[in-house]
This record gives C-alpha cells, structure tokens and sequence, in this order.
C-alpha cells in the first residue's frame, strides 16, 4: 500500500484497503505467506464471488496476487497462489453497465427501493446518486468539506480522469444532504460505512440494495449514469457537450479537452434541477426517508 499510494487516487486507496481488511485478514491474515496455498485462497475467493459479485472477486484476486508478488521480489515467498487460481475462476462478463434508460421506469426503480425495509444512509445515498450522475465511487468516499452550500467541488485527486469535478446541486440534492447530516454529520464522511463511521460505504452496499429490489442484470449503481445521459440527451439535444461536461466526460479531441474550459455553470444547475425535478415529482422528501423501515 505505502509503494502504490502515490500512483493511485484515494477512491481506489480506500477501496483496496477496505476489501483486504473485509475479505482478506479475517481468513489469511494470520497465516505464514509461505504457508497459504492455491485451494486456500480459492475458497475465499469463490465465497468473495458467491456472496458480492465476480468482478470484485477477481479485483480482489488480483489485489492479492500483487502482494505475494510483492513477497516473492523481497525473499519473503517463494509462490504466487493468488495467479495459479485465476483459471479456476468463471470469468467476468465485459460489456456496458446494466442501465435502465426510460424516465417513467427509472421512477419506478426508485419507488421500489425506497419500498423496501433497508437503511436510510443507503436510501439517500441512492437517491443522492440518482440525482448527481456521478460515479458511485465518488459518492460513497464524498467528505463533507467537499460540499458548500448547492455546490459539491470533487478533487482531481478523487476523479477518475484525475480532474477536479465541479456539481451543481438541485434543491432535492441539498435537502437529501440535509437529511442524511443528522444521522452522519458528526463523521468525516457523508456516507460512511454502516460499521466504521470514518471509512466509505462499501463498494457492494448499493449494487446489493439493487439486488434485493428485484434489478439484478437490469441496472447497476453506475447505470445512473447512462440513464441521465440517454434521457437528458434526448430532451435537450442542444446541450449535448454540456451534459457530458456534467457527466466529467473528457473529449476525444485532445485539443478541444485542453482549450474548452467554459463550465457553462448557470446551465449545468438549470439542467441538474430539471432532472431532478423529472425525477422525482411527486416522491416524498430525504427527511421522510430517516424513519424508514429499517432491514
């Protein structure tokens, strides 16, 4: 961890840090590097895959072998058994999120979450994302001192394309913030994990709530994306260029990336609170969401 940090960003940071100490110390923690065999990493594995899902098996996999890699280059070890298992494992299906892309259905999507018995930080963390477009992420490691007032500043450091990320926060955006600071406000995070108030959601917590609604295969957290990009686009064609500006998109043309800095800001917030005010007219407020049933 110490050798990758300065490479990485700190979403991913946070991340591998917190599958290791979920999936990894509990089983092999404790055990000789040199003592771990293929069968045993396997079976965590597999169970990794049987209970979250087969790409963040094979991240964790692969997150595993660096370290006994790592092992090997500095005569700790002397094998790699987290690379002997990786034809054992069912591969990972390539391809687009699953994403649902008709308004009236993605209304429908979050009427069911918000139907089911499930935590109001998970519910407005949803609802939260449905709103923003951006990645999941992104949400899931948000600190409260990126926000001020209807504007959320996302470092370059937490960005995917190592951007700094400008969103304009519709008025359901900031009273879904409102609502969820009385339950985490105290913490580092907005949307901390459900267990260690100053560490991320888990990276599975949102895909599993999707699960259980009865979505699996039909859209994924990171689907939110596509659905405001397919049904924003479609309404204001125009603004093509600057939803994809919303979306942190970066443009093909490497020129154009460098010299079109214009954030168009008054129409960004003008679009952000048309779609959520498509979204989720007659929903009730983030506020009704904290007395929620709770699973």
């Amino acid at each position: 961890m110490k050798i990758k940090k300065p490479v990485w960003s700190e979403v991913h940071s946070q991340n591998v840090e917190y599958t290791l100490q979920r999936f990894i110390w509990p089983k092999l923690g404790n055990i000789p590097v040199t003592d771990i065999s293929p069968p045993m990493v396997l079976e965590v594995i597999e169970g990794i895959g049987r209970t979250g899902s087969r790409d963040t098996a094979q991240r964790v996999r692969q997150r595993l072998s660096a370290i006994f890699i790592y092992g090997i280059a500095c005569g700790l070890g002397h094998s790699d058994p987290a690379a002997v298992i990786k034809e054992a494992l069912p591969p990972v299906q390539k391809g687009n999120f699953p994403a649902i892309t008709d308004l009236e259905t993605l209304r429908g999507l979050l009427r069911t979450i918000e139907d089911i018995p499930a935590h109001p930080v998970m519910l407005l963390a949803i609802r939260f994302l449905a709103l923003t477009a951006v990645r999941p992420g992104e949400v899931r490691s948000m600190p409260w001192t990126e926000l001020d007032g209807d504007t959320w500043l996302i470092p370059s450091a937490r960005m995917k394309m190592r951007r700094p990320h400008l969103v304009a926060l519709s008025r359901q955006a900031q009273e879904t913030i409102d609502a969820v600071r009385t339950l985490t406000g105290r913490g580092p995070l907005v949307f901390p994990n459900a267990r260690w108030a100053h560490k991320p959601m888990s990276d599975n917590a949102m895909s599993i709530l999707l699960k259980r609604a009865g979505f699996a295969g039909i859209h994924v957290p990171h689907g939110f994306r596509s659905s405001f990009s397919s049904i924003m686009n479609e309404k204001y064609p125009q603004d093509r260029a600057i939803i994809d500006q919303m979306l942190a998109h970066v443009s093909q043309d490497k020129v154009e990336a460098v010299y079109n800095r214009a954030e168009h800001r008054d129409r960004k917030r003008q679009l952000a609170q048309d779609w959520a005010d498509m979204l989720l007219d007659g929903f009730c407020r983030p506020a009704d969401l904290l007395s929620h049933r709770r699973r």
